[in-house]
């Protein structure tokens, strides 16, 4: 039996390949590392945006789990505080929630307009009504976040 001669070695990929391929990965790198880096930083402006919003909605089941309905009361924008009264609010919350026993903020949205910044902040009550999803419709009024809309 007899063999052929010996192949010969491989080449190595031409040096003009090579740069080729380490500037495609050097592109690669980069388009995922800016990708990445612009998703966080839209996710922590959006979040740095909607804090205010959410601390107010926050603060104002606080309030109102703790009884606290005139701190609540003062929660509210001008608008809702000329329609109700401290005690048509106070007699409102009690109808239609009962007692908010827990909290827990689920969504938020923040927008900026013409009229001014308004924002929704979604919470899962609570109640002694029982569980309930509600939407809160805020404003910014006075340089505070406040509930505008009836949170019912």
């Amino acid at each position: 039996m007899s063999y052929g001669p010996p192949s010969p070695p491989p080449q190595p990929p031409s040096s003009r390949r090579r740069i080729w391929l380490i500037v495609l990965i050097a592109v690669a790198l980069l388009c995922c590392g800016g990708s990445l880096g612009g998703g966080y930083y839209i996710i922590k402006t959006a979040l740095e945006i909607g804090e205010p919003a959410r601390e107010a909605t926050t603060e104002f089941l606080t309030a109102l789990q703790e009884g606290d309905e005139v701190s609540a009361y003062d929660q509210l924008c001008d608008q809702l505080r000329h329609r109700y009264t401290r005690d048509q609010f106070r007699q409102t919350v009690r109808r239609e929630l009962g007692e908010v026993t827990d909290f827990r903020l689920t969504a938020f949205t923040v927008e900026q307009g013409d009229g001014g910044a308004t924002g929704t902040v979604t919470a899962q009550l609570t109640t002694t009504a029982g569980d309930r999803a509600v939407t809160f419709h805020l404003r910014e009024e006075h340089g505070r976040w406040r509930i505008c809309g009836d949170p019912f």
